[in-house]
């Protein structure tokens, strides 16, 4: 938001990979009215770190505030806009990058996946000082999303791939078994000779509409401050993917598509937060109830995956309360305790389930009779809080519980991961943060955190079975982090370094084009990544060719990612691919050192 201070810069920033990223943002400061402005607009845009990732980017965003009332309110405007297309990183096996080296992804003409994504948001906010003790505040806004992904999949490589495929799958590769049926009137191999060859482009659209509104009130009383309102949310969205043998294609329901579904959602709640000081300055309570209700609609119509059409109603309502108890027993030191319960709702759209098809090799089927299930967790928190004389430490411990844990399966096939429940789990660990510093301009500071997380009973279900003490996946057990700051002759250094330790990844496996977990996993092993960070600011006032163009003055900055050129893995999966006895590990890779030098002129 706008500030009453007037500021304005540019900024042009430069980096390896051939990304480069440019700007400016301006901040009016009062003007008549006391309205206030801000605007901001950035451009970036990268080869990529990994082979054939090429994107560019555009942002905008503008928001103003006018006071009133003796500035005790006001009301508040802000947009954002959000443009960007570029190729994706692909999915491939472990043995391909050994093979190609860290940097590896599919050539263009093999596989490519190009991405069109679109969004802005607008948000009109007003607050209202009643009087000492009550403030009104609401918020209305709305949000919309545009994406589309575009795929190639080269046919030759459908069911016989190249050696260097070492057992993976093409990312959304051609089906050898489309044809026209009741619900798609599309017949690829009349139109271009093959199933394959009628099939090696795909067509995912996602569109989002979403408008809410969020009122408050906040009232303040001798001994304790209430908060209570509500959020009212709608939400609509449609997603499709449709198929065809060229990149130009029609995209027409009951002829080419895979699936096309229209999903709606109502997402309501109110609550209630009451902060009581019990011992001014020493003890308080925090109370607090939220009821929720939710209702979901989900329609599909017929297609490729959907050998019927079909149509599925959801309504949830459950109640959330949670509790934090605060005490500071001496001067400098906080110690607290929390407990709550949340629900996590299943997004519209998951509802999948393996059943029968006129086709054997896919069975990613929607059935309106099965739905997934929400997920309830409770959560329990004891902390410390330590700040003196420069010196902050920070201890927690924590355990949650869930009911119906929220689980995925990653569908190479169709390039999307499938959401299922898979009963009960519990995580826990704790955390410890410091920071010490020696004075105003230099300063350490180290973090680290240990967590547990294990399913606690057996599931098995069409999406995967897992069984009691198996590992969640993608939690990794340790944590930390370590650096330092300084100010050395009007520079400013900054040096950290963050370790992501060992987690387990899923195994999965395919019958009829169905993709499962299996009760295993696979640890991988941890990495750390350096990083440094310097910058130094001049003052241009003394030099007249700036001053005559009213620029003040010049910060520059150089920042380097990963120092050491660790190589990891963003993201692992095993999968029993198309060959092989053994499961193959896919993989994205993670950023190399990476870096890029900034200038920023402010007027």
């Amino acid at each position: 938001m706008p500030s009453a201070k007037f500021y304005a810069d540019i900024f042009g920033e430069y980096g390896e990979f051939g990304t480069k990223k440019y700007g400016f943002d301006l901040n009016t400061g009062k003007m008549p009215g006391k309205i206030m402005l801000y605007l901001k607009a950035t451009g970036n845009g990268s080869n990529g770190w990994i082979n054939n990732t090429t994107e560019n980017n555009r942002n905008y965003y503008i928001s103003l505030i006018k006071p009133y009332n003796g500035d005790r309110s006001n009301i508040a405007f802000a947009y954002a806009r959000n443009d960007g297309a570029g190729y994706i990183p692909q999915v491939f096996s472990k043995m391909l990058e050994n093979m190609y080296g860290y940097q590896f992804n599919f050539p263009p003409d093999l596989a490519y996946a190009y991405n069109i994504n679109a969004n802005w948001s607008t948000t009109l906010r007003w607050k209202n000082y009643i009087d000492k003790n009550i403030t009104f505040e609401n918020k209305i806004f709305y949000r919309s999303d545009s994406y589309k992904r575009t795929s190639y999949a080269d046919p030759n490589y459908q069911f016989s791939p190249f050696s260097a495929l070492n057992g993976g799958y093409l990312p959304n590769y051609p089906v050898n078994w489309a044809k026209p049926t009741p619900q798609n009137s599309y017949n690829p191999s009349a139109e271009f000779g093959s199933s394959l060859l009628g099939t090696a482009y795909h067509n995912y659209i996602d569109y989002v509409d979403e408008i809410g509104d969020s009122p408050m009130f906040i009232v303040k009383l001798p001994v304790n401050e209430l908060k209570f309102g509500g959020r009212f949310l709608s939400y609509s969205t449609r997603s499709a993917e449709f198929w065809y043998g060229s990149y130009i294609m029609p995209e027409g329901n009951t002829y080419n598509d895979a699936w096309n579904e229209y999903d709606t959602m109502s997402n309501y709640s109110v609550y209630v937060q009451d902060k009581i000081k019990i011992i001014p300055e020493k003890l308080f309570i925090e109370p607090a109830m939220k009821y929720q209700t939710i209702k979901k609609t989900a329609n599909y119509n017929p297609g490729y995956y959907y050998a019927v059409g079909g149509n599925i109603s959801n309504f949830y309502n459950y109640w959330q309360p949670s509790i934090i108890v605060a005490y500071a027993p001496i001067r400098d030191i906080n110690v607290y305790a929390a407990w709550g319960k949340t629900v996590g709702v299943p997004q519209v759209g998951t509802q999948y389930v393996s059943i029968g098809s006129e086709t054997a090799e896919v069975a990613e089927i929607y059935d309106p009779l099965t739905a997934e299930k929400p997920q309830y967790i409770t959560d329990y928190e004891l902390g410390a809080k330590y700040l003196n004389s420069g010196f902050f430490l920070s201890a927690r411990i924590y355990r949650e519980d869930y009911i119906n844990k929220f689980n995925s399966v990653y569908n190479p096939i169709i390039g999307v991961s499938v959401s299922f429940n898979s009963k009960n789990a519990t995580q826990e660990g704790f955390k410890l943060s410091s920071k010490y510093n020696f004075n105003k301009d230099c300063g350490i500071f180290a973090g680290y955190s240990y967590k547990t997380a294990q399913y606690t009973s057996n599931y098995t279900g069409n999406y995967g079975s897992v069984a009691a003490g198996q590992y969640i996946p993608y939690i990794p057990k340790n944590l930390a982090d370590i650096g330092g700051f300084a100010k050395i002759f009007g520079a400013y250094l900054k040096i950290w370094g963050a370790y992501t330790g060992t987690q387990y990844v899923p195994v999965s496996a395919q019958t009829n084009g169905v993709y499962y977990n299996l009760s295993q996993d696979y640890e991988i092993g941890g990495y750390f990544v350096l990083n440094g960070y310097a910058s130094r600011s001049f003052n241009l006032n003394g030099i007249s060719l700036f001053r005559q163009i009213n620029i003040k003055t010049v910060k520059l900055s150089v920042s380097i990612a990963n120092i050491l050129n660790r190589q990891y893995n963003l993201w692992s999966n095993y999968t029993y691919g198309v060959s092989g006895s053994n499961p193959a590990l896919e993989v994205i890779p993670g950023m190399p050192r990476f870096a890029f030098i900034k200038a920023s002129f402010g007027f």
